[in-house]
């Protein structure tokens, strides 16, 4: 079954996706952020079986990376401009493909350096990764 973390998961947006998934699929999901808690707090609130909490500091590669483990996709609902290279870097480090739902201009800065880093499969059994930045609607 695939695993999504929700980085930002107890925020509007995030609640918001969560709530989606949850009606829509069947994957598990992980409520991330700074502070566990609150993210607890939102797990809790949900009721489902599927949904579990981890902390996860956008601005720690070490936090990250281990809240990525066992993750097929990192979903990204917080504004993590200012960290936006830490977290590419991460999802690149844990095998994870990543999916930010928040555009800003600033960010885009940090994801085609590693685009390079995607040329060469990432493991075995998963040959591609991908990274998708949110677009413009124009």
């Amino acid at each position: 079954m695939s695993k999504i973390l929700i980085l930002g998961g107890y925020g509007y947006t995030g609640k918001f996706l969560t709530k989606h998934l949850l009606a829509q699929t069947d994957v598990e999901i992980i409520i991330a952020g700074r502070n566990l808690e609150k993210a607890k707090s939102f797990a809790d609130e949900l009721h489902d079986s599927r949904v579990s909490a981890r902390q996860a500091d956008a601005a720690d590669l070490t936090s990250l990376t281990q809240a990525l483990q066992n993750v097929t996709l990192c979903l990204v609902a917080a504004p993590t401009t200012h960290h936006a290279e830490t977290v590419v870097r991460a999802c690149i480090d844990a095998r994870v493909d990543y999916l930010d739902v928040q555009y800003s201009s600033g960010k885009l800065k940090h994801y085609m350096p590693q685009k390079r880093k995607l040329k060469k499969p990432v493991c075995a059994s998963s040959p591609k990764q991908a990274i998708i930045p949110a677009c413009p609607l124009h």
